[in-house]
């Protein structure tokens, strides 16, 4: 949830997802403590029980989207990971280029030695999303689902949070 991985990554469809999990990690990054987490409004809706906490977590928010910023303007690409061999554990991927027996067939075993490649993403893919210094999305900042189809968080987990309490888990 670094700033770098953030400004290559924002034109993922499911950028707003990440961003929120971020809030938590700061968090975490920031007291060295796990937060309380709720959810609301089909968000994850973290917390911790010190104000001076709160604070310092905003500020390394508004430092992080600051360097994001500085990122993209000064030229960081939007980027995508592709998977030649449709996303294996890196476990995985080792195992089989060391050749450790007993692993099965492997149809293909060069292409999980290529591991991950970056491709460029043109910026027409998508807007960085932008969000306030409270963590809720800018206004005007939202992003079109892809051809008609929710976002991929949306799919997987459903309506998952539909219908909890706000505040629950």
């Amino acid at each position: 949830m670094t700033p770098e991985n953030l400004a290559k990554h924002r034109a993922d469809p499911n950028i707003a997802f990440w961003r929120n999990l971020k809030e938590g990690t700061d968090i975490l990054d920031v007291a060295g403590l796990e937060p309380r987490v709720g959810v609301s409004g089909r968000r994850y809706a973290f917390s911790a029980d010190d104000p001076s906490v709160a604070q310092a977590v905003a500020a390394k928010l508004a430092k992080d989207e600051q360097k994001i910023a500085s990122l993209i303007g000064r030229g960081t690409k939007a980027i995508r990971l592709v998977y030649d061999d449709g996303g294996s554990h890196p476990s995985f991927r080792n195992a089989v280029v060391a050749g450790r027996p007993g692993l099965g067939e492997v149809s293909r075993p060069g292409a999980l030695a290529l591991g991950p490649r970056e491709i460029v993403v043109p910026e027409t893919a998508g807007p960085a999303l932008a969000f306030t210094s409270s963590g809720s999305q800018a206004a005007g900042s939202s992003r079109p689902a892809l051809a008609g189809k929710p976002p991929f968080s949306q799919r997987l987990f459903g309506n998952l949070f539909g219908g909890a309490a706000a505040g629950q888990l």
